[in-house]
């Protein structure tokens, strides 16, 4: 709940400050022709979606360099396991944050960015048991943070990023197990760190 909350403070000042921003721009004599009349890109990375993960990016341009926005991810798939009825369970990942991206040639132009993001993730387990025939459901929420760099090409409203980084867990992810109604906590890894990359097409407006 707590996650949540913060989700949607964190949506409504992104959104506080792009309309901001955008009656700004509106007002300034001084905006940069080649980004006139762009102010929003909508971005999707495709190969996500060939298994099954939708991860998009809205993002609003703010700064002459800077742009802002809420960034969202879902996947959900089954998982084989001949424990469970159906030899299988299920299990969904859902994170909620905000990303930033610097772009060194100015906003939506080709050039070098750098994006720096925070993501609530929330991850949820579900199946029956064969043997007690029993609900078992687990889930588990945690922090991460992403810092990215890469390359980002503008074809008047079509666009492309490419890059990479690192994510880190920022807090101890909690867990927590039902089965038959009955809940209990359990020990999950500490926060981590990975690779990240960045490949998404975007049209801009």
């Amino acid at each position: 709940m707590k996650s949540r909350l913060l989700s949607i403070i964190a949506f409504t000042f992104i959104f506080s400050v792009a309309i901001n921003s955008r009656a700004q721009e509106a007002e300034s004599p001084s905006s940069a022709p080649s980004s006139s009349g762009r102010f929003v890109n909508l971005r999707i990375a495709p190969l996500s979606l060939l298994i099954g993960m939708a991860n998009i990016d809205l993002e609003f341009k703010v700064a002459d360099q800077w742009t802002l926005g809420p960034t969202i991810n879902f996947w959900s798939f089954n998982i084989e396991d001949t424990f469970y009825v159906g030899n299988k369970f299920k299990l969904s990942r859902m994170a909620f944050g905000a990303r930033a991206n610097w772009s060194m040639m100015g906003a939506y132009q080709t050039g070098l960015y750098v994006s720096p993001a925070v993501q609530s993730v929330t991850a949820e387990a579900s199946g029956t048991s064969k043997t007690t025939g029993t609900d078992i459901s687990a889930k588990a929420s945690g922090v991460i943070l992403t810092g990215l760099v890469g390359y980002h090409w503008f074809w008047e409203n079509f666009n492309m990023s490419l890059g990479g980084g690192l994510i880190v867990g920022a807090q101890a992810a909690k867990a927590t197990v039902v089965e038959a109604g009955v809940s209990r906590e359990v020990s999950v890894s500490p926060p981590g760190a990975g690779l990240a990359f960045d490949f998404m097409f975007g049209y801009v407006f």
